[in-house]
């Protein structure tokens, strides 16, 4: 029978899809000591889905990258190095470095691989304070040394 004999019945299929765990995410680090992850989600609308997307991807950036935290949907504009000083600077990354703090010297020790990126990176920020990096194996640092007044 064609379109033409068909009665008019309307069928409606409506597939609703629910899922155990609605945020699905996989962290993994490289042999060079990077950090990649893969985030679904899955969510009622488009809007839910980009929040939780955007505030895990915030999360881990902090976390893993260093970087610091962000308000949601707060485009803040990053502080100068000057500005914020190198007891901040250390103390917004806690996780990943050290500050020691002498009479002749300040040394701000890698807690661990930090990985080329963000090597490079912390490398920069702390040259802006006047820091050298000593590479010596594990025991590798950035080195100030403190004039006396």
């Amino acid at each position: 029978m064609g379109m033409s004999g068909e009665s008019g019945e309307v069928k409606i299929t409506r597939v609703i899809s629910s899922y155990a765990q609605p945020i699905g995410l996989e962290v993994s680090r490289t042999q060079k000591g990077t950090y990649r992850w893969r985030i679904e989600v899955h969510g009622e609308t488009i809007d839910d889905v980009l929040a939780k997307v955007s505030k895990l991807d915030s999360e881990l950036r902090v976390r893993f990258l260093g970087e610091r935290p962000t308000k949601p949907g707060v485009k803040e504009k990053p502080k100068k190095i000057e500005e914020e000083g190198v007891k901040a600077f250390v103390e917004g990354r806690k996780d990943i470095l050290e500050l020691i703090e002498t009479s002749k010297m300040q040394i701000v020790k890698p807690k661990a691989w930090l990985g080329k990126e963000m090597f490079g990176e912390i490398n920069e920020a702390l040259k802006g304070f006047g820091f050298e990096w000593k590479p010596a194996g594990e025991e590798s640092c950035w080195i100030k040394e403190i004039k006396a007044k």
